[in-house]
């Protein structure tokens, strides 16, 4: 049997998979296979995609049996095979058994040693001081260091160092969130024992609140050679306000922005990056520039936004390891548009700034050509759940 010239394997089933499978679909017409250890709405009655639930998937022991088994078979079906993560965890599960999938995928991964400098929040900033990148006042300190110190900020932030690590996200905790707001000695004080009292004993991220509303998301594609191919950066005009989902994004606007995008590629061309860079970045007023918060080392969960920019994220990377073309410079994705993970009519009513009839928006998971009543209803389902979520908070 011939074989196909590619196959994605994508790691994850929420709407980010979804949008990367789409873009699979959109340009080549091929169904990305979906490995992931619960199914959630976006990727549900999908005709565009296949998707495997497999218990425990996120388990580390259970991850790499899976992949030491089924990988050699995938291989020979297909030419190249493209393990594509999807979330933190399975980038990490990537990284830590890049080995044993490196053998079978030609996606391009950080080594582990590389992962390590920035892995979580106080690694991150060792690295932004070393390669002189601003980023906010920070103290890493445990809960109990925390009761014991005297906090040098008017207004603190206080978050997990790897708000999206395993044992974070497993935490039985009371009204568990990304990042905790303390405008008050006392909201610092309830917030480093509530982490005690769950027995939470990692170090967490102690910093100063930058003031202002003037975020900032940039993705990028390194290849293989460490060349920055494709960037982009927006801004979100709409967050969730959920405890549990802040720090998430519901709608995002492409702006942009060549001076952070020139130096973050020169920043990632320095340390030898390669795969996909996602960014968070807040602009801070009182020292006139953006500063840094973190990198993870995947496609961000809203970076379908790329492609109401202009461009197909899945196709640079298939341009570059299954067609093998010639580095000729970075592109940059500055068309304007909107991506946006609520219903049309949400986002118009909860928008400051009314969008242009002429701005595009998209949604990753609203696509006709993958249409049926089970995934109709299901969408259905998930944008009134999204809409009693806005009304709540």
């Amino acid at each position: 049997m011939e074989k196909a010239p590619f196959l994605p394997i994508l790691l994850g089933s929420d709407e980010n998979a979804y949008g990367n499978a789409r873009l699979f679909y959109d340009e080549y017409g091929i169904k990305p296979l979906l490995l992931c250890s619960r199914p959630l709405p976006p990727t549900s009655y999908s005709r565009i995609l296949s998707r495997r639930v497999i218990k425990d998937f996120d388990n580390e022991a259970v991850f790499r049996g899976i992949m030491e088994e089924f990988l050699p078979i995938l291989k020979n079906e297909a030419e190249h095979i493209l393990v594509i993560p999807c979330s933190d965890y399975y980038a990490e599960l990537v990284i830590k058994n890049r080995a044993l999938i490196k053998k079978y995928s030609d996606t391009p991964a950080v080594t582990e040693e590389l992962y390590q400098r920035f892995s979580d929040k106080p690694a991150f900033y060792r690295l932004c001081e070393e390669m002189k990148l601003p980023y906010p006042k920070t103290l890493i300190l445990t809960a109990e260091e925390i009761l014991n110190t005297s906090l040098p900020f008017e207004s603190t932030v206080i978050k997990p160092s790897n708000s999206n690590s395993f044992s974070y996200l497993h935490l039985e905790m009371d009204k568990k969130k990304k990042v905790y707001f303390c405008k008050t000695d006392d909201e610092v004080r309830k917030t480093a024992e509530s982490f005690l009292s769950v027995g939470y004993r990692d170090p967490l991220v102690v910093q100063h609140y930058v003031e202002g509303g003037r975020s900032l998301v940039v993705n990028a594609y390194c290849d293989k050679n460490a060349k920055v191919r494709l960037i982009g950066a927006a801004e979100p005009i709409l967050e969730y306000r959920a405890a549990a989902l802040i720090g998430n994004y519901a709608a995002l606007k492409t702006v942009v922005n060549r001076e952070v995008c020139n130096r973050i590629i020169k920043f990632l061309e320095d340390i030898g990056y390669v795969g996909f860079a996602n960014f968070d970045l807040k602009f801070d007023e009182k020292r006139n520039e953006y500063v840094f918060f973190e990198l993870n080392p995947r496609q961000g969960r809203s970076s379908y936004y790329l492609h109401t920019a202009g461009k197909n994220l899945m196709k640079t990377l298939c341009d570059d390891v299954v067609l093998n073309t010639k580095y000729s410079g970075v592109e940059y994705a500055e068309e304007e548009g909107v991506w946006r993970n609520v219903p049309r009519l949400l986002l118009k009513s909860l928008v400051s700034h009314p969008l242009s009839n002429n701005t595009r928006t998209d949604s990753a998971i609203t696509y006709l050509s993958d249409f049926s009543l089970m995934r109709a209803y299901t969408l259905i389902k998930r944008d009134i759940a999204a809409s009693r979520l806005f009304k709540e908070s």
